[in-house]
């Protein structure tokens, strides 16, 4: 082998080490780069932290003598790696695209204070299985639906897809995205007149349990008490650390109370948990606080109404939230949507028989005398 030959052998397997790690740090969602990646730092990110480690166990590397232009490590070197994995990334998800002759298109769009971004997923079918991948992140200027349609349609322009067949397109319910005469879904359906619109159905479900229960005064009151717990034993360092000792001191499992979400309405099943896990530790908390904040949270929570509306709503929820799951399955058809449907809707109607709801109260009954909550008695007719 000539030296030539020699020195381009050995420049690729260095670059076979550095994709290697490239791959490994954007696959695991890790940053590469420290704030100082000077000789002297400490540290100096996850990018030469694990070039370093692999020298020391990879005798080529250990031998290797590349020249100081050529090491790839800088931080130009590495954005064009993670470039380079990107195109390879997107390269074959086209390929599959493309050969399964049609696909449907997902987006969404997310925000931070300095800008909004739109994500643009992709769902089909290969080598029979579906397939859902992430194909683009692009910032949004102007957030009008005429802006976001050409966003989509710059997407698939510049992967090649333009010209592949879309046969549904799936957004969540806002106005600009689902309107049916100027919004996203019925703009984007003029230029690719096959691509139905879908409501994300997860979605659907979030918003049916959400009115539903604005509608139920006791549903409102209770959720309103959780979000106001929640509150008060994570705003203030001194309650989370007084929390923390109590549960410690009671032999409890440390469980971390759950905020509330309008958009993520299992949070609320997760929120029901911690407190009925914890319960014990915050009454104790509040009792030994003392403020006007705290006597009201416990004099709210020491009734049987609240008890007994949380194990309810926890077993209500307990059901539905197999239906969440379902619906956000990657490989989710319509056939097994709909007996996931019925079947969560055959158990919640099974549950409105006087035997299910003497169980919750037999519960609540049991889980007041522990905590010393009284019992409402019947009212006395007069006469």
């Amino acid at each position: 082998m000539s030296a030539n030959a020699h020195e381009i052998a050995e420049r690729r397997d260095y670059l076979k080490r550095i994709v290697a790690v490239t791959s490994m740090l954007g696959a695991q969602g890790l940053p590469f780069r420290g704030n100082d990646e000077s000789v002297d730092s400490t540290n100096r990110g996850n990018f030469l932290a694990c070039m370093g480690l692999l020298k020391k166990c990879d005798p080529f590397l250990q031998n290797h003598n590349r020249p100081s232009n050529a090491t790839y490590t800088s931080p130009v070197s590495q954005n064009e790696m993670i470039e380079c994995c990107a195109q390879e990334v997107t390269s074959v998800i086209v390929s599959e695209i493309t050969h399964s002759k049609m696909y449907s298109i997902m987006a969404d769009e997310a925000r931070d204070r300095r800008s909004e971004q739109l994500a643009v997923c992709v769902r089909y079918v290969s080598e029979g299985e579906v397939r859902e991948r992430f194909l683009a992140l692009t910032e949004l200027m102007t957030f009008d639906a005429q802006s976001i349609t050409d966003k989509l349609q710059q997407q698939l322009q510049i992967n090649g897809l333009a010209d592949v067949k879309c046969v549904a397109q799936t957004y969540d319910g806002a106005a600009v995205m689902s309107g049916a005469t100027g919004g996203v879904q019925a703009r984007f359906r003029r230029l690719h007149p096959e691509a139905i619109y879908v409501h994300c159905y997860a979605h659907e479900l979030n918003l049916v349990l959400c009115h539903t229960c604005r509608a139920v005064s006791e549903a409102v009151e209770l959720f309103d008490l959780l979000e106001c717990i929640y509150t008060f034993f994570t705003t203030s360092l001194v309650n989370h650390h007084k929390f923390k000792d109590a549960q410690s001191k009671l032999g409890l499992a440390a469980v971390e109370l759950v905020q509330l979400s309008n958009t993520r309405w299992a949070c609320r099943l997760q929120s029901i948990n911690a407190v009925l896990q914890t319960l014990p530790a915050i009454f104790e908390c509040l009792a030994v606080i003392g403020s006007p904040l705290a006597i009201s949270i416990k004099a709210k929570l020491s009734v049987f109404s609240t008890i007994y509306a949380l194990l309810m709503f926890q077993t209500l929820l307990s059901v539905t939230e197999g239906l969440h799951k379902l619906l956000q399955k990657e490989t989710l058809d319509l056939a097994e949507a709909l007996i996931g449907k019925d079947a969560i809707c055959d158990t919640l109607r099974g549950k409105r028989t006087d035997a299910f709801a003497t169980a919750i109260y037999e519960r609540a009954q049991a889980l007041c005398l522990t905590h010393s909550i009284p019992e409402p008695h019947a009212r006395k007719s007069q006469l």
